[in-house]
């Protein structure tokens, strides 16, 4: 009898061990974006991980120094972003992620997996002065014209400025942030941070702070002596902002985008923008310009000013 009982619980608990696994396999992830370097352990090597890749809970995943992966776990509505360097499973990644797990609804879910997996969401550009803000978002493109009404109401008043641009690029006037974020430009050759002077020809990739409690959306705007606008960081057709995502209390750097300082000898302006919400940045292209009314959303706003030498 004692015999038959004890076989009893080990069966019991052998079917439960079962169930557990079978829903851990069950569990699916799908890759949102990749930042820096983040590799997948499959059969006995390492291959890089990449975007629309589906995952399971026991995948293994190995996430490099000032990298960053999110993933989308459709049937939870959840948006995981891990940022810790080193080697877990998905559901390790997952118990300890805290902060970085972002709830969604299931409109907005099926939205972003739709989006995720459109051809639109693969095309990325670096927009310049000749390029036009095309936004194309979720939220419609009144969101992303909240972006330049809220910088047109940031800029000091009292000063003879005649437009925002002109504030972004006076080192005498100050840039407020609405949120603690930063940013370095770090050179592709020395790894090491660039200081006020940088030569031309100089190679450079942007290395994000992210000092709140927020998952945020960036990019840098640059700007040059003669007007010309350019984003540092590519925008993709579908306004997903996936490869823009910087976790919260974290530094991703985005070395897979570099630049070269080209040009004459001048000064260089360099903003970086973060938002809570995914918009077009591309709508930067265009003047910064409002008729001072209206709605503003949460900005983020950092500013180095560079002197470029020969």
């Amino acid at each position: 009898m004692n015999e038959n009982m004890l076989l009893r619980r080990i069966l019991a608990a052998l079917l439960l061990g079962i169930a557990i696994v079978s829903a851990a396999q069950a569990q699916r992830y799908v890759v949102f974006s990749v930042t820096g370097k983040v590799s997948l352990s499959e059969k006995g090597r390492s291959v890089s991980l990449t975007p629309r890749r589906t995952l399971t809970a026991s995948d293994r995943i190995n996430i490099g120094k000032e990298s960053c992966v999110v993933l989308l776990e459709e049937k939870a509505s959840k948006m995981h972003s891990f940022t810790t360097p080193g080697q877990a499973s998905i559901s390790q990644l997952v118990e300890r992620t805290g902060t970085q797990t972002k709830q969604l609804s299931k409109q907005y879910m099926g939205y972003l997996t739709k989006r995720l997996f459109s051809p639109s969401s693969q095309k990325l550009t670096h927009p310049d002065t000749y390029m036009q803000a095309m936004a194309t978002s979720y939220r419609s493109t009144s969101s992303d014209s909240l972006l330049l009404n809220t910088l047109c109401r940031m800029i000091p008043e009292g000063k003879a400025v005649t437009r925002a641009e002109e504030w972004i690029t006076d080192g005498r006037l100050p840039v407020v942030s609405g949120m603690d974020v930063s940013f370095d430009l770090v050179d592709c050759t020395t790894g090491k941070v660039v200081g006020n002077d940088v030569g031309i020809e100089t190679s450079c990739y942007v290395r994000v702070h992210n000092k709140t409690e927020e998952m945020l959306y960036v990019n840098v705007l640059n700007l040059d002596a003669g007007g010309g606008k350019y984003l540092v960081l590519p925008v993709d057709e579908a306004s997903l902002c996936a490869h823009l995502i910087v976790p919260a209390k974290s530094t991703v750097s985005f070395n897979a985008e570099p630049f070269i300082f080209s040009g004459e000898a001048d000064e260089e302006t360099f903003l970086l923008v973060a938002t809570k919400e995914p918009l077009d940045f591309s709508i930067l292209m265009s003047p910064i310009a409002s008729d001072g009314k209206g709605k503003t959303l949460p900005v983020g706003l950092y500013r180095n000013i560079y002197n470029v030498t020969e």
